[in-house]
């Protein structure tokens, strides 16, 4: 009997096992990145920079913000050349059992075959304020080469 139940055990697991494992490979797959930017959120004022990408090339931007505090770095322009995946935020590792340490934001954004070029800005906000004035901002010139 028990031999029984522990074949159906195994037989259910294994199933599970395989269709996960076959779910797995419609999920995003992170590309190579060529460059990361990390910006932290802790002193005020605005990030300017440029940024030249071949298409298909990738980038990652690391934004740091405190937990707890109400400020969230978000994408405040819509974008045409790149593909962007959000990664969920994450505490940073040393700072897993410190209430209100600082939180990691990542995105994933690759190049697409279509050059051109656009300016893409991230917010430090919060965003139920009224003003919705922007603690600081990151500004990426950005153009993607063929």
């Amino acid at each position: 009997m028990f031999t029984i139940w522990l074949c159906r055990l195994v037989a259910v697991l294994l199933l599970v096992m395989i269709n996960s494992s076959a779910e797995a490979g419609t999920a995003y797959r992170e590309e190579p990145v060529k460059v990361i930017i990390q910006v932290d959120g802790v002193q005020q004022g605005n990030i300017d920079m440029a940024l030249t990408l071949q298409s298909g090339d990738a980038f990652r931007l690391d934004l740091t913000a405190a937990s707890g505090s109400g400020y969230i770095w978000q994408m405040a322009d819509s974008t045409t050349l790149l593909r962007v995946h959000k990664s969920e935020p994450k505490p940073l590792a040393d700072s897993q059992k410190m209430s209100g340490g600082p939180f990691l934001d990542s995105y994933t954004l690759q190049a697409s075959d279509k050059p051109g070029t656009e300016t893409i800005r991230f917010h430090l906000i919060r965003p139920w304020e009224d003003s919705k004035s922007p603690v600081k901002t990151l500004t990426i010139s950005l153009t993607v080469q063929p």
